[in-house]
This record gives structure tokens, sequence and C-alpha cells, in this order.
């Protein structure tokens, strides 16, 4: 997930230079910055803030939030992605939906035909998740408080300060002060086949956990073209090794299945993954399962 945490001063001034909206006007853009900084100096109180052209989202104090307050998303290339890929009456999953941006933007595009089911594991994240979904009036959006695993079960879940970087604890895992809680666990397959629907969408951005959300995922990866889901995955490097794994292996696990996977760059543009990645630490790829040309 996109942050502003973890980064050194050098970096935030060669980002903000990078930033579309600091590209299009940047005294705006550093008024913003000013503005939310000050904010926070005031009160730790959850903002609402605007979130793309028609929907309002609170956020708590947070990289993402601050990306969403800049920039409208925290990822704007993913929104354009959803943008242009849903319709109405589509299903879209949100493994690791946070505060519920992109569950949000998902419910306006498929309509009261369509549904949405968000995940969202932190009990304070999910509270906010919730009060998004309820003051924009979205009612096709399942809100469920569970992690997405391999396994249906109990995991701990590493409390990270910024919260968005909270992750599933793994005897791999580094980082071991960091505080702990127990969370619910589910796999997608399992989900699968209680919910009873296909989904045509699902993005996962678990924090380095995502090869455990596919390995949960045999069934749904094995559904023939035509029905197998599309996917947003999350790549990033130094989370996945966190796990024990490299990158690379999602790809991997995603051709396996006979799906063709693309980077997500700029204006969500695709760009096949034998190409290097566009960004320079991480970003998004999707993976979709073509129908064979007769």
């Amino acid at each position: 997930m996109a942050t502003t945490a973890n980064i050194t001063a050098v970096q935030r001034i060669s980002r903000l230079r990078r930033s579309p909206d600091f590209q299009q006007n940047p005294t705006r853009a550093i008024a913003r910055r000013l503005l939310w900084h000050s904010r926070w100096a005031l009160t730790r109180t959850p903002w609402q803030v605007r979130l793309g052209a028609n929907l309002s989202v609170l956020v708590p104090k947070c990289g993402v939030g601050a990306l969403i307050y800049y920039l409208g998303y925290s990822e704007p290339e993913t929104a354009r992605f959803l943008t242009e890929v849903l319709k109405p009456g589509m299903t879209f999953w949100d493994i690791g939906a946070h505060i519920g941006e992109y569950s949000m933007l998902a419910a306006r595009k498929v309509g009261p035909s369509g549904a949405v089911h968000a995940f969202e594991p932190l009990p304070n994240i999910f509270e906010l998740l919730s009060r998004n979904a309820t003051s924009n009036s979205l009612c096709n959006i399942s809100l469920n408080q569970c992690a997405v695993s391999d396994r249906t079960s109990l995991a701990e879940l590493s409390i990270h300060p910024e919260a968005p970087m909270s992750y599933l604890k793994q005897d791999a895992t580094i980082d071991e002060m960091l505080p702990a809680i127990s969370v619910e666990t589910i796999s997608l397959d399992e989900y699968f086949n209680i919910s009873g629907c296909t989904p045509d969408l699902i993005k996962v951005d678990v924090e380095g956990a995502e090869r455990l959300v596919l390995a949960g995922a045999a069934e749904l990866l094995s559904l023939p073209p035509g029905r197998a889901p599309d996917w947003i995955i999350e790549y990033a490097p130094q989370n996945c090794t966190r796990f024990g794994y490299a990158a690379e292996a999602l790809i991997g696990m995603l051709h396996d299945y006979q799906y063709q996977t693309y980077w997500i760059g700029g204006e969500g543009v695709l760009e096949p993954t034998q190409s290097p990645p566009p960004w320079e630490s991480s970003g998004n790829f999707a993976a979709v399962k073509h129908r064979p040309v007769l």
C-alpha cells in the first residue's frame, strides 16, 4: 500500500517534486501539505476529506490518508484501472480494504446491481471502513472483519504504527517488538464457497501476505477464462522478504494458473511483466486469464 512513512527528508523532497499535484500547481500542493500537518498537530480525530470526484472518506493520521488528501486517491493509477475495468453488475473483492477508498470507488462503479466484499482485520480501521460505507450510503458493500490467508483459522496480526503497514505474523517475521492481536482468517476459496458469488476482480494489498492469499485461492485461480477473476496484487519486494519469499514468486504463481500478468503503470496503463517494473520500490500488477485464440 502506498505510504509516506519511513522516508528521509531528501526522499520526501524528491517525491514531492514528482507528485502530480505539485507538477500541476506547486503552491497549492505545498499549502495542502502544510494544512495536513497543522491539522494533526491540533487533534487526532479522523478527518473527513474528499475521495475522488463524488465521495468522502474519514481518514486517520497516516500516509494513505495524506495521499488521499493530496491526490484524491492514495494510488491514482489503481483508481484509474478500477474505473476502466469495473462495470455495473460486477462483483469486486477488496482484500486489505483499510478505510475503504477502493471499496467505495468500486461500489459506485458496479452500482446497485453489483457487489463489493471488503476484508479488513484491524478493529479501529474496520470501524472507519464501516462508517465510510454508511456515510456514503453504499448499501452494496459487504464488510468482513477478518484477514485473508491460506486457511480459515486464527492468526497473529502485528500492529505497525502506520496502520496500513500492519501484517500477519509469520515464523520468519522480523520486527517482533511490534504489538500483536489475534484475528480471524479465512481463505478466498472458503469465502467463495460460503458466499456463493464469483468475483470479477480481486484486489490484494496485505503487506507481504499476498502469497498466502493466493495459496488459499486455488479453486478460484483454476476457474476457466470467462469465469476466472481478474486480480490486482501489490508487488512490494521488501514486504515479501519479510515472509521469506521473492516478489517474483507471485507472478510465477499466477502464470502456473495460465494467467497473463501486467504492471499497472502511470495513468493505469498496463505493461507486460517481462519488462522491469515502472516504479522505484513497489507498485501493483494485474493478472487476467484470456480466452484462447482459436
